[in-house]
């Protein structure tokens, strides 16, 4: 019990570790440090478990460990830990019209006559059931794209067209913020009502367990949850409508690594469209059938998705 409970401990401050430093280099944007998390995080469950061996001495994989394992480092099997977050995401309606779910065409946009381009001549056609990434540096439009194909700015040129019968779901890089400045005294129950008044508080609570929000938690106030909670409790509200196109900027940057891994197994299993923006290359790996590198102002299709983008970013590090 004493090891077992060792190991938890030294597992959950590599992952706290790990979470600080992806939050802060998604913030600064540095693709460098964000490399590096992924390394780190890639290794973490390789490299936690059980240090020593039966007679005491240095665990080794090559003696210790004969056979085929998940991890290189055996788990100690005295409990199972049931703390899981569940999510289960809905549906969307089936659609009669066959079009395309988004057709960007030539979009171009800029703040100010008096400004440069941040986005130009950019084409995207997205299908029913299309997963789409997005990376690059901060700075270079991603999220504008976001409030652009969301409806909140109008494109200067080009045309940006969605299916007339699909529902869009929109998660924003700062929403968190806002929600918890804007809405802080209310409680999850209660905010829900305020965006969706015709729906009985019983649905609501329905609706908020499917992310992980149960029991006495949907009553408390905004500003005593997590950073993590709050995000639960926004994708909550985007999935109340059944939408068929869910817009993800930024998305993990305040859940913990379980929650990721759950967030992740949904949205593979969503029949709906998806375009995820994030720093996140993991994430975004495991989700994107295409990956589209967002630099000086162009959309360009990485055929070798995140693996490529890496390459990129690791060289320009170096040159």
């Amino acid at each position: 019990m004493k090891q077992k409970e060792l190991i938890q401990k030294k597992k959950q401050s590599l992952q706290q570790n790990i979470q600080k430093n992806l939050q802060m280099a998604k913030k600064s944007g540095d693709d460098k440090r964000l490399l590096q998390v992924a390394s780190r995080r890639k290794k973490l469950l390789d490299r936690t478990g059980i240090e020593k061996n039966a007679h005491g001495h240095r665990f080794k994989v090559s003696k210790d460990m004969i056979g085929y394992h998940f991890t290189h480092r055996a788990d100690v099997q005295l409990e199972i830990d049931n703390t899981i977050v569940h999510w289960d995401i809905p549906e969307p309606d089936v659609l009669r019209n066959k079009d395309s779910i988004l057709k960007v065409q030539n979009l171009s946009f800029k703040y100010d006559n008096d400004l440069p381009w941040i986005l130009k001549d950019i084409s995207l056609n997205i299908e029913l059931g299309d997963k789409i990434g997005i990376m690059g540096s901060n700075g270079e439009g991603k999220s504008t794209f976001v409030s652009l194909i969301s409806g909140r700015f109008k494109p200067i040129e080009g045309t940006i067209l969605h299916h007339p019968q699909a529902k869009i779901g929109c998660f924003e890089q700062h929403d968190v913020k806002k929600l918890v400045n804007t809405y802080k005294n209310l409680n999850c129950v209660e905010y829900l009502s305020k965006l969706y008044p015709e729906a009985e508080n019983q649905e609501l609570y329905n609706l908020m367990g499917s992310f992980g929000i149960s029991g006495s938690l949907g009553q408390n106030p905004i500003h005593t949850l997590s950073g993590g909670q709050v995000v639960r409790l926004i994708m909550a509200s985007i999935f109340y409508n059944k939408p068929h196109f869910v817009i993800l900027d930024e998305p993990t940057n305040h859940l913990d690594t379980e929650t990721i891994e759950v967030m992740i197994e949904n949205l593979k299993k969503f029949s709906g469209s998806v375009i995820i923006v994030s720093h996140d290359q993991y994430f975004v790996d495991q989700i994107a059938e295409r990956v589209y590198y967002l630099r000086k102002q162009k959309f360009h299709q990485l055929e070798g998705g995140v693996k490529e983008y890496i390459k990129i970013v690791k060289k320009d590090i170096y040159i």
